[in-house]
């Protein structure tokens, strides 16, 4: 395990070399210099949303769980979208890590996978909301109304995928998809064996939706995130402007 440490230290490194080099160090530090002590404004929006992140991560769990402590799992979701961010995975590589991570801190795997999904729909629920307001916004200033009703239908159709969505994690997501499965003869042995694990999973979905502050907390926490997200381009326009 400790080699495996090792080698992705080495492997992030690498890529953060071949960053630099292909940037070109005397351009970076250009725009550095250009910035002065404005650049550190840019790094301020980022750690607010990987905060709120967490925090929503936090409240993606039942009550009752006991949790490690937030630095810990902020290090462990800092690891995970590391992973989002750096490989070909759809941003969604990362979330089996946050997991396994998080169930060697005495979570158990199921609460720990159970709620690495919770907040991802938690924070597209969050997301739409915030675009929801960002269009109502729009209509105030924006002219051309065609392409605004047309992000309007756009959103009411994902809304409708995330509703299903969220029945479906209610009436037993992994259950459902078992069935698909179970349709590849290679999977139907495997499935057997994870049979417990699986009825397990949809019950720990299926309580934590029974908790409505822990949703409420956690959906406030991810429509922070986007607005401290929105803050980073507005202070790229204004010091653009300067």
């Amino acid at each position: 395990m400790k080699l495996l440490k090792y080698i992705l230290l080495f492997f992030g490194l690498g890529v953060v070399i071949w960053l630099i080099v292909d940037t070109g160090f005397d351009n970076i530090l250009a725009q550095f210099r250009w910035l002065g002590m404005n650049s550190i404004w840019f790094l301020l929006p980022y750690c607010a949303v990987y905060a709120c992140d967490c925090y929503g991560w936090r409240f993606s769990f039942a009550r009752h769980i006991h949790l490690p402590s937030f630095v810990k799992m902020f290090r462990i979701r800092l690891a995970g979208e590391a992973i989002n961010y750096t490989t070909p995975a759809a941003y969604i590589g990362g979330e089996p890590f946050k997991a396994l991570m998080l169930s060697k801190t005495n979570v158990l795997l199921s609460h720990s996978l159970a709620s690495v999904l919770i907040a991802k729909f938690l924070m597209t629920v969050a997301e739409v909301l915030f675009i929801i307001i960002g269009i109502q916004l729009a209509f105030l200033s924006f002219a051309n109304r065609d392409l605004l009703i047309a992000l309007i239908i756009g959103l009411l159709l994902f809304g409708g995928v995330l509703w299903l969505f969220f029945l479906l994690q209610r009436r037993g997501l992994a259950k459902f998809l078992s069935k698909g499965i179970q349709k590849i003869r290679v999977a139907q042995q495997w499935l057997q064996s994870y049979e417990k694990a699986i009825a397990e999973f949809d019950i720990v979905l299926a309580q934590y939706y029974e908790e409505k502050k822990q949703l409420g907390i956690a959906c406030c926490c991810f429509f922070l995130s986007w607005c401290c997200g929105s803050m980073e381009i507005y202070i790229f326009l204004t010091l653009m402007d300067q």
